[in-house]
């Protein structure tokens, strides 16, 4: 019978390790190197989670050195001119997995070499449904959504990397995330805070409990001559949220773009949907197109928390060799 853990559980042991860390009862530290050389240089043996095996592997070190910081990581993503990224899907999970074969062709979120981490909300399509290529580098730095120019990709900001987290946990396989704590749950208050951090919480004050950012096409349907109306309904909580459809030369749906019509500036996540959303496909002349919103349910909104918006679901320990010690 298949099993799984899920992204909410591992945040919850996740959280138990950083609070340990974060307290005065647990110390850790990081093991540095081996003293002498293995039998086969060429195959070192595999670690093995057995006492005995864990013994020999700490008698051999160098030394430790105590670790002093820690952060929540996700993989890294770089945003670069051609590549394809993927919308936000709440299908995603930290199990998925991302490439031209895989669950997703393209990441759904990306780092730019500024250090700004982008959240990808509508992929750019071209007029027959196939995925175009991210042309424009996105830029803006506030809490709404924009395109970066017109590649048909929508993007939102969630934070900047600052110059303390990037030289700790920015790697090139990882990008540091974290959620900033207010004042009155521990935290430093706001004229503490780094410009990174602070245009982070900014965000995070801002975030909108359950919008709709998107919809998934499940099936375009047949015949349609013209954009039917999407109407998004909520079990008497959402309010607001409007998307417009594309059709194809064969009559097919294949995105639903989250605004009233192809000419309105704003988009139309709406808020306050919840689990029960569902969406009806009106008019047009055609039938058969199944569609699903695809809602943000987590209480603090999208922008509150990017350790769950990215799916995270690793620590990683920070330890700097600083002269002789």
């Amino acid at each position: 019978m298949p099993a799984t853990i899920t992204d909410k559980f591992k945040r919850y042991l996740l959280n138990d390790l950083y609070g340990s860390f974060n307290g005065d009862s647990d110390i850790y530290y990081i093991g540095i190197g081996r003293s002498e050389e293995w039998e086969d240089e060429d195959n070192p043996p595999a670690p093995f989670p057995s006492q005995e095996i864990v013994q020999s592997f700490q008698s051999s070190l160098q030394g430790v050195k105590r670790v002093l910081d820690c952060s929540y990581v996700v993989p890294r993503y770089n945003w670069s001119a051609g590549s394809i990224y993927t919308a936000w899907n709440d299908a995603n999970s930290s199990d998925t997995t991302i490439g031209a074969f895989e669950n997703i062709e393209g990441s759904y979120y990306a780092i730019t070499d500024d250090n700004n981490v982008y959240v990808c909300l509508q992929q750019g399509m071209t007029s027959d449904g196939r995925a175009r290529n991210s042309i424009y580098k996105p830029k803006n730095v506030d809490e709404n959504p924009f395109a970066a120019g017109p590649d048909g990709y929508i993007w939102r900001f969630l934070y900047n990397v600052g110059t303390y987290n990037s030289r700790r946990y920015l790697t090139s396989h990882w990008i540091p995330v974290e959620h900033i704590t207010d004042s009155d749950l521990g935290g430093p208050p706001g004229e503490e805070l780094s410009a990174s951090r602070l245009a982070q919480a900014l965000i995070q004050h801002t975030a909108v409990p359950g919008e709709v950012l998107g919809v998934e096409v499940d099936s375009g349907g047949v015949g349609f001559t013209t954009p039917p109306i999407i109407k998004i309904r909520g079990d008497h909580t959402g309010d607001s949220a409007q998307g417009y459809a594309r059709i194809d030369e064969e009559g097919r749906i294949f995105q639903v773009i989250m605004k009233d019509s192809a000419d309105d500036i704003n988009f139309r996540f709406g808020s306050g949907y919840a689990e029960k959303t569902w969406i009806t496909v009106e008019g047009g002349g055609g039938s058969g197109a199944s569609l699903r919103p695809i809602v943000h349910q987590d209480s603090g909104g999208f922008g509150f928390d990017p350790r769950k918006d990215l799916n995270s679901s690793a620590i990683m320990y920070a330890a700097r060799i600083i002269g002789d010690e």
